[in-house]
């Protein structure tokens, strides 16, 4: 019947959208955009799922929170892929990695410029990328960007290339061009249990790694208290604790008097739903609830596009290493100042 003929077109187009002989940039079009949509968000997926068979992977770099992978598939598709995780408000992860204006420059050491083209609707845009490359002509991308919260527990904002009448080429700029690619946030713990124990001045007895309680001195009062190691430390007082520097100015307030400091432990559930985006009322400025966000950065290029854009693949990995390192502080701390010493060892 002409439903179930017209259904197997919608398919046949989805197939020739993504495996076709039709060019890295498609047309958008009030024809293809639903299409590109569509597969901008499912492409992503499909290409994060995979994830999980390590074998196909080939590893350049591996450290105690970030790893960098590529893979070539049967499809001539290669794919960069990029991991770590963070203790933060997947909110403020989300803005960040949304935003071009305030904290892209402060993270992204090959990002130049970017503004968005055309507004398409609450969850889809046009965007236009500047990135610096290692010759002296910038690269630059037209883009259709869509985020979505595809399961509970996990968000992702999706980018592929497109042309679109509003963006013609620059003769500034190389157009380089990417299939599906972008980021998906996914919460690791929420909902953990809380303690709140009351301390008396003094050594705390506790050494810690980050925010977590890494050891416990035998005669400290924390042992005695019952504090665990593995423990997160959230609150000192009714202060929020951010990093290694909060926690400093924090007992240093309250090494003579009592306090107490509220910690989080166990197993949790991820319930991350869709972070607020523009026009909501919602102060910025307030820290929201922090979680261990894993943040996966996935590129797909065809081959003949590989070199064009990311060039030298030893030399932007190390780059890319860089960037999420400077991306992870910059999360931790909230957008505050930036410090080296959030993974580093201090007794209390």
């Amino acid at each position: 019947n002409k439903e179930a003929l017209g259904r197997k077109r919608v398919r046949m187009k989805r197939e020739q959208l993504r495996v076709g002989n039709q060019p890295l940039s498609t047309e958008f079009t009030n024809k293809t955009k639903l299409e590109l949509m569509f597969l901008n968000i499912s492409q992503l997926m499909r290409v994060y799922n995979r994830k999980l068979i390590k074998e196909a992977w080939a590893i350049h770099y591996r450290s105690e929170h970030i790893e960098v992978a590529t893979q070539k598939s049967t499809d001539k598709i290669s794919v960069f892929r990029a991991t770590s995780k963070t203790f933060a408000d997947p909110t403020f992860v989300f803005d960040v990695l949304h935003d071009f204006t305030k904290w892209r420059k402060k993270w992204d050491m090959v990002y130049q410029g970017g503004k968005i083209v055309e507004s398409i609707d609450e969850s889809n845009d046009i965007i236009h990328l500047i990135m610096k490359t290692k010759d002296t002509k910038l690269n630059d991308f037209c883009l259709l960007r869509s985020w979505r919260q595809t399961a509970p527990g996990v968000c992702l904002i999706s980018f592929r290339s497109v042309k679109h009448p509003k963006l013609p080429e620059d003769v500034r700029y190389t157009r380089g061009s990417v299939l599906s690619s972008g980021y998906v946030i996914k919460t690791k713990t929420t909902r953990q249990k809380i303690k709140k124990i009351f301390f008396s001045s003094g050594a705390l007895g506790i050494t810690f790694k980050g925010l977590r309680v890494y050891s416990l001195a035998a005669d400290g009062q924390a042992k005695r208290l019952g504090v665990k190691k593995g423990w997160l430390l959230t609150h000192v007082g009714s202060n929020i604790v951010r990093d290694q520097s909060d926690l400093k100015e924090e007992i240093e307030k309250k090494k003579r008097k009592s306090f107490t400091i509220t910690f989080c432990y166990g197993k949790a559930t991820p319930v991350l739903t869709l972070p607020r985006l523009k026009g909501d009322q919602k102060d910025k400025n307030q820290p929201g609830q922090k979680e261990i966000c894993e943040l996966t950065y996935i590129v797909q290029f065809q081959d003949q596009a590989f070199e064009l854009a990311m060039g030298d693949v030893v030399g932007y990995n190390r780059v890319i290493v860089r960037s999420f390192e400077k991306l992870r502080k910059l999360l931790a701390t909230g957008g505050g100042k930036l410090n080296d010493d959030s993974m580093t060892k201090h007794t209390h």
